[in-house]
């Protein structure tokens, strides 16, 4: 994740339980695996509950 608004609008879709992963990774031209990656690494998501 490069851009400032793109974590801004991760982190509120987050917060309010609205996020898409495919939807965001498609509008933001990221692979999904990283979205949930990046979310991990934010704090936003639980590493070990997450299913690959």
């Amino acid at each position: 994740m490069r851009k400032e608004g793109e974590k801004q609008q991760l982190v509120a879709l987050a917060e309010v339980g609205m996020l898409d992963v495919d939807a965001f990774a498609h509008e933001y031209q990221r692979r999904p695996a990283s979205v949930v990656t990046y979310m991990v690494r934010l704090g936003l998501l639980d590493k070990d509950h997450v299913q690959r």
